[in-house]
């Protein structure tokens, strides 16, 4: 009977993670964390770079910084109202596949309000 709820319990999770429930707080537990991404979010310079090699973990490591400046639970900043940004890329088909996914895949989606599109917003 253990190992059926424990199985459950497994499968629960592996769920949650599909549906990026829970894609923020394991990369805040270090599972997905390098130390130079890490110094980078504790940094408390205005101005921050990252820098790296071809999977690095630069668009890992830009997409958390900007969900946790969007939604305002930074946990080494101060957490301000009212924040914008821009998320910039190469083309409109590199931030569609790379940049807006990985954004997407640390937002749970009961966090997203609303969605704007190039053609307007998107109705329900």
């Amino acid at each position: 009977m253990q190992d059926i709820v424990k199985r459950i319990i497994e499968i629960e999770k592996e769920q949650a993670y599909r549906q990026g429930a829970d894609n923020l707080s394991k990369y805040n537990t270090g599972e997905k964390i390098h130390l130079k991404q890490l110094a980078f979010h504790k940094c408390k310079k205005k101005n921050r770079w990252v820098f790296g090699g071809n999977r690095s973990g630069k668009t890992e490591c830009g997409a958390v910084e900007t969900v946790y400046m969007a939604r305002g639970v930074h946990p080494f900043r101060e957490n301000k109202d009212n924040v914008f940004g821009w998320v910039v890329s190469l083309s409109q088909q590199v931030q569609r596949d790379v940049a807006q996914l990985k954004i997407l895949h640390y937002l749970n989606p009961s966090w997203i309000e609303d969605v704007t599109m190039l053609s307007g917003k998107r109705t329900a």
